[in-house]
C-alpha cells in the first residue's frame, strides 16, 4: 500500500525553482508520472516518496548538480511556494525558534523524518539527521531549508557545515526587523524584498482569478435550459401517445437531474462566499437568464 508521507511544499518548491531556470522545461520531467502538475503545485497535497526519488533523480540526471536538493530548499523561501506555510514563518522572525523546533518543522515536508536537536542557541544549531528515515535527497533537501530560513528576515542564508554524515552545524546573523530600534531606521532591503514578495503572490493571484473567470464564462456558455426540457419531457409523460417510451423518459429525467446538480456543485465552487461582490446563486443565475426555447 502507497505511504503518502512527503508534502507538496516539496514539489512545488522544486518546480518553483525550475521556474526560474528559462533553458528547462517542466513538461519532460513530468512525463510517465501519475500526478499532474496541478497537483504536485498544491502544498496541501501528499505523494509517496518513489515519486519525489524519481523527480530529483531526473531533474539531477537533466542538470549535472549532485547539491540540487540543497539548493532547491535553500531557495525555497525566496520563492514564496510553501502556501500558508510561507505567511507563518515570516510572522515567526525568529530562526532560532524553528531550529528549536526542527524535529516538529521537518514534518512539514516529511512525515517519517527524525531530526534532533543537539544544540541550539542565539545564532547557532546543531541538528542530527536520522539516516533511515530520510533518503539522501531528503536530507539534502532539509539541510537545503534549514539553511534558507533566515532569508525570511535577514540578508543571506545561514552558514552551515557537516559535522558526520549525520550531522550539520548551522550558524546565522541575528534576525532583522523592519524597523531598528537602536537605529530608528526601516531596513530598507528587508522591505524591498517583502514588497517584491508579495507583488509576486499577487501576480499569481490574479492569474488564478484569470482562470476562475473563464471557468464561469464557459459555464455560462454552456448554461442548459434543464427546467424547460424537463417541462417538455413531463409533458410527453403525460402523453398517452408516449405511453410505450415512459421508460427512456425516466432515464432522460435522471439524466437532467444530475447535470443540475452537477452544474450547481461546479457554480456554488465559484461563487462560494462572494454573495458580496454581486455574484448569485445557480438558482438566481438561471432566472435571471433565461434561455430561448429554440435551444431545446
Amino acid at each position: 500500500m502507497n505511504e503518502y508521507t512527503v508534502s507538496c511544499r516539496v514539489t512545488n518548491a522544486l518546480l518553483s525553482y525550475l521556474d526560474q531556470q528559462d533553458r528547462f522545461a517542466i513538461s519532460p520531467l513530468l512525463s510517465d508520472m501519475a500526478y499532474s502538475e496541478e497537483y504536485l503545485r498544491d502544498t496541501t497535497n501528499w505523494i509517496e516518496p518513489h515519486a519525489v526519488a524519481i523527480l530529483f533523480h531526473r531533474l539531477e540526471k537533466r542538470l549535472g548538480d549532485p547539491r540540487l536538493p540543497e539548493k532547491i530548499g535553500m531557495s525555497a523561501p525566496l520563492l514564496s511556494c510553501w502556501g500558508s506555510l510561507d505567511g507563518v514563518l515570516r510572522l515567526i522572525a525568529n530562526p532560532q525558534l524553528l531550529f528549536e523546533q526542527g524535529a516538529e518543522f521537518s514534518r512539514y515536508f516529511f512525515r517519517k523524518s527524525e531530526v534532533s536537536v543537539l544544540e541550539c542557541r542565539e545564532g547557532m544549531a546543531i541538528l542530527r539527521f536520522t539516516p533511515n528515515t530520510l533518503m539522501p535527497h531528503e536530507k539534502l533537501f532539509l539541510v537545503g531549508v534549514f539553511a534558507g530560513l533566515p532569508q525570511y528576515w535577514a540578508e543571506g542564508t545561514a552558514d552551515y557545515s557537516s559535522l558526520d554524515e549525520e550531522c550539520y552545524r548551522f550558524a546565522w546573523q541575528e534576525e532583522l526587523s523592519l524597523f531598528d530600534l537602536e537605529e530608528g531606521l526601516f531596513h530598507t532591503p528587508l522591505i524591498r524584498r517583502t514588497l517584491l514578495q508579495l507583488d509576486a503572490q499577487n501576480q499569481r493571484l490574479a492569474e488564478k482569478h484569470s482562470t476562475l473567470w473563464k471557468h464561469y464564462q464557459a459555464l455560462q456558455s454552456m448554461r442548459v435550459p434543464f427546467d424547460q426540457l424537463e417541462e417538455k419531457l413531463r409533458g410527453l409523460q403525460r402523453d398517452e401517445k408516449c405511453e410505450k417510451r415512459s421508460g427512456k423518459i425516466e432515464e432522460c429525467l435522471a439524466v437532467i437531474s444530475e447535470l443540475k446538480e452537477l452544474a450547481a456543485v461546479h457554480l456554488s465552487g465559484i461563487f462560494s462566499g462572494r454573495e458580496e461582490s454581486g455574484q448569485v446563486s445557480f438558482e438566481e443565475w438561471t432566472k435571471e437568464k433565461p434561455i430561448d426555447k429554440q435551444q431545446c
